[in-house]
């Protein structure tokens, strides 16, 4: 749809992502109150939607879809924000340069950090041909300066939007760099974030098996001290009957001895 020249055309999700992360920011920036880099953001957003998604090879099929649905779905809401912030809705491509730059845009989101930078050198060169070829192509086209004095205003500058897609791509480079910047820091910082979290749950899994260990072995020792209990109290008629009998023979004995003398002092009167 695009042309050869553009190269094949981005995975749609590449392009879904793209715009759902120019609208997140735009969101952002309208909450921390940065008019100019939400305009920029929703613009973004609409050129993602309206010259990338929209003419997408696979857009037929999946337009149905709830991600590219909802994505479409935002794109009025989108640019009645952008007139209402001062902007301009810029128009669907005119040309297969400005289509080869935004397919150019969304590979570099979709890629993310495992597209190189020689790639991004060879889709800026290719959009940079295209946009080339594009110029030649309407100069050929158009009248001579000379035979045509209905030439269409604007002077030397009328056809400089054509090998605009270079710097759009460069423009589009930079930026796309600070988002994959940002985005690798905050994959860090969730990994950071969740080995802490690991830690964490080590550590409560860690104080609950000892608890539980604490536990059994209160229940051990309140067992044990029950049991103890009960075996003195078994105990404690048996050692009782000890005594009486201990005190019963004493008894006996001094009986025994007492009767013992009485009969020596019997004698002894006898003997006299």
């Amino acid at each position: 749809m695009l042309g050869d020249d553009a190269g094949a055309a981005p995975p749609i999700k590449g392009v879904c992502r793209s715009a759902s992360i120019a609208l997140r920011k735009a969101n952002l920036a309208k909450e921390t109150g940065d008019a100019d880099e939400e305009l920029a953001q929703l613009r973004s957003f609409n050129r993602t939607i309206a010259n990338v998604l929209r003419l997408h090879p696979m857009y037929p099929r999946k337009k149905q879809d709830e991600e590219v649905a909802g994505l479409d779905a935002k794109l009025p809401e989108v640019r009645r924000r952008i007139e209402a912030l001062g902007g301009k809705v810029a128009p669907p491509p005119e040309s297969v340069a400005e289509a080869a730059a935004s397919v150019a845009a969304a590979r570099l989101v979709a890629g993310g950090g495992k597209v190189s930078l020689l790639e991004r050198r060879r889709m800026s060169r290719a959009a940079s041909r295209a946009g080339s070829r594009a110029g030649s192509r309407a100069a050929s086209a158009a009248p001579s300066r000379d035979a045509s004095p209905e030439r269409a205003p604007g002077g030397p500058h009328a056809d400089a939007h054509v090998h605009s897609p270079h710097y759009v791509v460069t423009d589009l480079s930079r930026r796309l760099a600070a988002v994959e910047q940002s985005e690798k820091a905050r994959a860090a910082k969730e990994a950071e974030t969740e080995a802490r979290l690991a830690d964490l749950a080590r550590r409560a899994a860690a104080a609950e098996e000892a608890s539980r260990r604490a536990d059994a072995r209160a229940e051990t020792a309140e067992t044990l001290v029950w049991e103890l209990q009960e075996a003195l109290q078994a105990l404690s008629p048996a050692l009782q009957g000890t005594e009486s009998a201990d005190a019963t023979r004493d008894a006996r004995v001094d009986r025994l001895e007492a009767r013992i003398g009485e009969v020596d002092a019997a004698a002894r009167e006898i003997a006299r």
